[in-house]
């Protein structure tokens, strides 16, 4: 899928949600890695040194693993593997900190740059927000920083506003987990629909 069609291509499908308000700030450093880590706005006070200094001892690795990298194929390859374990450690580590009971179960519209999903807060275009998503069924989490695109008045009396919103340097490894997960949206869609009676007559 090219890049054009890959952006334009979105699913809606149910997922687990947190999404809260932050300062324009937090993302105003040139360095996406000088920022707040995201996580830490779904953590509790304890957690959240915690949760910092696994972002910079990640972040070390990740400069490390660039010039490793450039040494020889076997360093590279122990570096890839090494990376995939801390992605794991990542996921557990957020897991068993966070704080699920922020998370509400909607429907969301799911795009490769961005979200779209009815919400009660009465945010305005050009806020910020931090999001964390949990993808079903695997339960593959994405936190991330974002804008908010548009504000629309929701289809159903009472249930807030639509909003959606675009990612702010969206990390590497949640760019991949969504597209993995769109690619395999995509490819059921279309077994779903070679299935149908109409579709073999």
């Amino acid at each position: 899928m090219d890049e054009e069609k890959r952006e334009a291509f979105r699913i809606s499908e149910e997922a687990l949600l947190a999404v809260v308000g932050v300062s324009a700030d937090v993302v105003l450093a040139a360095d996406a890695h000088a920022r707040v880590p995201v996580e830490t706005h779904f953590q509790s006070a304890a957690s959240a040194d915690a949760i910092a200094r696994f972002a910079e001892l990640e972040q070390s690795f990740r400069e490390c693993q660039a010039r490793l990298a450039r040494i020889d194929a076997v360093a590279a390859e122990a570096c890839d593997w090494l990376a995939a374990q801390i992605d794991l450690l990542r996921d557990a580590v957020f897991a068993a900190t966070g704080q699920d009971g922020n998370l509400r179960r909607t429907r969301v519209s799911i795009s490769a740059t961005g979200l779209g999903f009815e919400h009660p807060a009465r945010w305005t275009a050009g806020d910020t927000v931090a999001v964390r998503l949990v993808l079903l069924p695997q339960h593959e989490p994405v936190v991330a920083y974002a804008r908010i695109r548009q504000v629309r008045a929701a289809r159903a009396q009472g249930a807030g506003c639509f909003v959606g919103i675009e990612f702010v340097d969206l990390a590497l490894e949640y760019q991949r987990r969504i597209n993995r997960h769109m690619l395999k949206a995509q490819i059921n869609t279309r077994a779903a629909r070679a299935t149908r009676p109409e579709a073999r007559s």
